[in-house]
């Protein structure tokens, strides 16, 4: 059962580009939407909030009916095992202080092992392969357990890995759209021929809030919308047409990759997800169609015109 109540939201990660897209969708529907973010980013509006402290979050929560989650960490698998389980127990404990109902934004490392079943849902096994999907499995195992077991009023809403306007923590950016604007050829260390799912940004956020205004959706895990798998290889022939271009897409040999991974920091990092590229990387929604069966996708063709927009703009 829906409800039509007014309520009243808040959004941390506001300043990013998964977060300001759940403010744009909450505004767009009329909603009253307090913003938290760790800076103002010369906003004055948005509330300065560290989102490990517990009491003042405790203080800011007051009265909230729900919390949108949206925040991201450092790339860093040992920083996302010592900094995660924090932020969310601190989060768990003012959400059940406040009853406030938190959304989250997770994401999908927690499954494992690979290969995943083509496409895997939500039931799939979580052997854990990495610091960042053990780190993800705990998060999500202290969310659950405390639904579980306090009360706490949860919504786990898990995203593939997502694209849009302004999202630069994306290799469809930094090796892709960042790269073609500058007028070179995309690069990839994965294998371009493998195809995957990808979520776009405003789906994701619009997502989010149909659920949150969803009493069944409480207490439960969600894969958030995706698109139909989709190759590097793909994405490069839909940027080419949007930019009326010709770039080829260009492949880092593995050995060369292994040999970075090894003195480069970010390609270490990386070098623990490569399993998503190596095998169909498929993610399905079906849990979600059925509460919301007429939820419409963003084609690739216009997510990533939006995304490529965003970046030209600035």
């Amino acid at each position: 059962m829906s409800s039509n109540k007014k309520q009243i939201h808040a959004v941390a990660g506001s300043s990013g580009a998964m977060g300001s897209a759940v403010v744009k969708e909450l505004q767009k529907r009329g909603e009253i939407v307090k913003t938290f973010a760790r800076k103002s980013y010369g906003n004055p509006d948005t509330i300065i909030l560290d989102p490990f402290d517990q009491e003042q979050l405790k203080k800011v929560l007051q009265n909230v009916d729900n919390y949108f989650l949206c925040i991201g960490l450092p790339y860093s698998g040992k920083f996302w095992l010592e900094n995660w389980p924090k932020l969310i127990q601190a989060t768990i404990e003012a959400c059940i202080h406040t009853n406030t109902k938190l959304i989250f934004l997770d994401n999908i490392y927690m499954y494992g092992p690979s290969p995943l079943p083509i496409p895997f849902d939500e039931t799939y096994s979580q052997e854990v392969t990495s610091l960042k999907s053990k780190a993800r499995k705990i998060v999500a195992d202290l969310i659950l357990d405390a639904i579980a077991n306090r009360g706490l009023k949860a919504i786990l809403a898990r995203s593939a890995s997502f694209y849009g306007p302004n999202v630069i923590n994306s290799s469809l950016y930094t090796s892709f759209i960042d790269r073609m604007l500058a007028c070179k050829n995309p690069q990839t260390i994965f294998n371009p021929n493998i195809p995957i799912t990808y979520a776009f940004t405003d789906d994701n956020a619009k997502a989010m809030v149909d659920l949150a205004f969803h009493e069944e959706a409480i207490g439960q895990v969600f894969h958030l919308p995706v698109g139909e798998p989709i190759t590097l290889e793909e994405i490069v022939k839909v940027c080419n047409k949007i930019l009326n271009a010709n770039f080829k897409l260009s492949v880092m040999p593995k050995f060369l990759f292994k040999i970075l991974s090894m003195i480069i920091p970010l390609f270490k990092e990386i070098k623990e997800v490569v399993y998503q590229y190596e095998d169909p990387y498929t993610m399905s929604f079906d849990k979600f169609k059925k509460l919301f069966p007429n939820f419409k996708v963003t084609s690739y063709e216009e997510g990533l015109e939006k995304m490529i927009e965003s970046f030209q703009k600035n």
